[in-house]
């Protein structure tokens, strides 16, 4: 059970998220990951929350 446990969640997280974070975890989560989340997520809380602001406001 141990070793299952142990190689399920880390083969998941290292072929998925291990196999790009590894590749790239400075450039990427230093200028990719970090300048791309918070524009994407500016630009998309923007859009929606203008939107719902006009669309009340009128």
């Amino acid at each position: 059970m141990r070793p299952h446990v142990a190689i399920e969640p880390r083969r998941t997280v290292t072929g998925e998220h291990g196999l790009t974070t590894l590749k790239q975890p400075w450039p990427e989560k230093a200028i990719g990951g970090a300048g791309r989340h918070p524009a994407a997520r500016a630009k998309a809380t923007f859009d929606p929350l203008g939107n719902l602001d006009a669309d009340e406001a009128v």
